[in-house]
C-alpha cells in the first residue's frame, strides 16, 4: 500500500547574490541572471507502508526543506504530492509552542494542530520527558530549549498520526534522553504505518531502516533498499 506519493516534484530555490544598497538601487533597472539551485529534481517516489527511510546527504542540501514538502509547509515547483493519512512532523522542536501559555494548554494546543483524536495524556506526556509534572501549569517561556524539545517530541509521538516524519530529533536532551529518546522511536515505529528520518547517525540508519534516500547537492537523488552501498557512496564522494 502507498502512503505517499511524489511524482516528478521539482522543488527550487532562487539565490541571489548579497549586495550593498548602493549596488541594489544601481541594479533596479538592469538585467540580472539569478541562479536557481534544485533542492529535489523530477523525484517520483513511492513510500510504502512499513517502510522506515532513512534519508541521507550533506548539510545544506535540502533534507529538512524535502520533509517539509511532505508535509505541506512547502509547495513543490512542479509535480505532485500525495499522503494518504495524517503526518505528525517532529522538525523544529521547540516550536510551535506560545511562551505566554502554560505547558499543559500548549500540549493541548500542538495536539489539536496535529489533528489528534484522542486527548493527550498531559501527566504521561512529562513522565516520559522526565520532567517535574509540578511544571505543567507553568508558563513556557520558564523552559529551558531542551526542556521544551523533549515536551514537543513526546506529544508528536503519543497521537494516531500513521507517518511520522523525523529531523535530526536524536540531538534532544542529554545524553540519558537522547537514548530513551531512540528507544520510544523504536517502539513507536511498529504503530505507524511510515516512518521517514533524517538523520547524520549512519549507525542508527544501517540498524532501523529498510529504505534509504540519498539526496545530493545537485538535487538528484538515490532511493533503494540497499543501505550498506547507498551509504558507502555517499561516504566515497
Amino acid at each position: 500500500m502507498v502512503v505517499i506519493k511524489l511524482k516528478n516534484v521539482t522543488k527550487e530555490f532562487k539565490i541571489r547574490e548579497s549586495v550593498s544598497l548602493k549596488e541594489f538601487v544601481r541594479n533596479l533597472f538592469r538585467f540580472r541572471t539569478i541562479d536557481q539551485r534544485n533542492i529535489i529534481k523530477n523525484c517520483s517516489i513511492e513510500f510504502n507502508k512499513g517502510d522506515i527511510v532513512g534519508v541521507i546527504g550533506k548539510n545544506g542540501v535540502g533534507k529538512t526543506t524535502f520533509l517539509r514538502l511532505l508535509c505541506g509547509i512547502l509547495s513543490p515547483n512542479s509535480g505532485r504530492i500525495k499522503v494518504n493519512g495524517k503526518i505528525a512532523p517532529l522538525l523544529s522542536l521547540g516550536a510551535s509552542f506560545n511562551d505566554e501559555l502554560t505547558a499543559a494548554q500548549n500540549i493541548e494546543l500542538f495536539s489539536m494542530l496535529l489533528d489528534v483524536k484522542q486527548k493527550v495524556d498531559i501527566n504521561r506526556v512529562f513522565e516520559m520527558a522526565q520532567i517535574d509534572i509540578s511544571l505543567k501549569n507553568e508558563k513556557m517561556k520558564f523552559f529551558s530549549s531542551g526542556m521544551k524539545a523533549k515536551i514537543k517530541f513526546i506529544t508528536s509521538l503519543l497521537n494516531d498520526a500513521n507517518i511520522l516524519l523525523l529531523d535530526e530529533i536524536f540531538a534532544v536532551g542529554d545524553h540519558a534522553f537522547q537514548q530513551k529518546a531512540k528507544e520510544l522511536i523504536l517502539e513507536h515505529m511498529l504503530q505507524k504505518e511510515l516512518v521517514i528520518m533524517v538523520s547524520h547517525d549512519l549507525d542508527l540508519v544501517k540498524n532501523i531502516c529498510n529504505k534509504i534516500l540519498y539526496i545530493k547537492e545537485d538535487g538528484s537523488y538515490e532511493y533503494s533498499n540497499s543501505i550498506e552501498s547507498t551509504i558507502k557512496g555517499y561516504l566515497d564522494e
